[in-house]
């Protein structure tokens, strides 16, 4: 049998190669085009149907959008790894020829000498990649994983060996650092999972009339269906006021977050509850995360809004529809249906999966 591979038109061939988890492959995609911060970078996404996992991109400065995505927190929470590309190979040894060797030229090039020697990191996707190129690179080459001048990217996808090879200095010595990613938000203050879907929507500036940048004075919000307390305790520590209302137990630490003395619990159901609400009352924020079919958290938020006094003109929702069991195939029926009666009181303004909603999940 003969392997016959075409090169590939210029259109696929891509400057940078983001991994990430295939349901969020699409969520990631619209992030990059609709974000201002990306908009001076002349992104093209090249689309990768047979590869669910990678994004493939070009830019005029694929560095730069690696930096931005790194400082979109909830984004870069789903990647798994960032690659820099300059070409693509059939076979991985041909790529070896177009890496400087130790003295600082191309293989082949005999011209001069660079008084630095190039030491190479080889880092790819998937992992075994990496193996087989180690495997068969010539021994003129050096490696070391610490202490290194280059960095050697690989990604094997559509039948080819894509490539780049990228200098570092003392300013740079990664493309992607993953764990300054996961370090953003303190893992002291993330009670739940959920405590990340309410940052995402909260710390983003595209978001302009839900961000909070922690100077507001004086608000109020309301957690319909608090516990295990992930919301409260993020919006306690942007400075807000909370009334927590739900009858399970919330794990609060007032003795080590000081800001969660700013949380009031009440431990009943919410409509049962009015009455304590009352002395609150009126509120700037309304958040809620129930577990429970999404026209019946729709009816509860609009029984609330019904209450005099309750809500402040123009008070803002932040509420997370749940696909309870086998609701797949009818649950954006489902969705637009909670939607729609939930416009009788509000405006909606964004109704969208975040980063940190399940698969399950979808906020508005």
């Amino acid at each position: 049998t003969r392997k016959i591979v075409l090169t590939p038109p210029e259109r696929f061939r891509a400057d940078l190669i983001i991994v990430t988890q295939p349901r969020q492959k699409t969520r990631m995609e619209n992030h990059i085009r609709s974000h201002a911060h990306f908009k001076d970078l002349a992104i093209t996404i090249i689309p990768t149907e047979k590869e669910p996992h990678l994004i493939f991109l070009k830019s005029s400065d694929p560095v730069k959008v690696a930096d931005c995505l790194q400082k979109h927190t909830f984004a870069a929470r789903q990647i798994l790894g960032v690659y820099f590309i300059q070409g693509s190979q059939v076979e991985i040894s041909e790529i070896f020829q177009h890496i400087p060797n130790s003295n600082g030229n191309q293989e082949g090039d005999e011209k001069g000498v660079d008084q630095k020697r190039s030491v190479y990191k080889v880092v790819g996707y998937p992992k075994k990649v990496v193996s087989e190129f180690l495997e068969q690179l010539p021994r003129k080459f050096d490696l070391n994983a610490k202490e290194f001048t280059h960095i050697i990217f690989l990604v094997k996808a559509y039948w080819r060996y894509h490539y780049g090879i990228l200098k570092v200095d003392g300013k740079r010595k990664s493309l992607w650092n993953r764990h300054n990613v996961l370090e953003t938000l303190p893992e002291t203050l993330t009670i739940s999972r959920a405590f990340y879907k309410i940052a995402e929507v909260m710390t983003d500036e595209a978001n302009k009339m839900f961000y909070l940048n922690g100077e507001e004075k004086g608000l109020k919000a309301l957690d319909v269906g608090a516990s295990p307390g992930g919301w409260s305790s993020f919006l306690a520590w942007k400075g807000v006021s909370v009334v927590a209302v739900d009858p399970g137990i919330l794990k609060l630490s007032p003795k080590i977050h000081s800001f969660h003395k700013n949380i009031t619990h009440i431990p009943k159901r919410v409509l049962d509850a009015t009455a304590e609400l009352s002395s609150h009352q009126p509120f700037d924020i309304i958040v809620c995360d129930i577990n429970i079919m999404p026209s019946h958290s729709v009816a509860t938020i609009l029984q609330l809004a019904s209450v005099e006094g309750l809500l402040k003109p123009g008070a803002k929702l932040v509420l997370t529809f749940k696909m309870i069991q086998k609701q797949k195939k009818t649950f954006p029926d489902i969705r637009a249906a909670a939607i729609q009666q939930l416009e009788e009181s509000f405006t909606v303004c964004n109704s969208y999966i975040l980063f940190s909603n399940s698969s399950r999940e979808w906020t508005v």
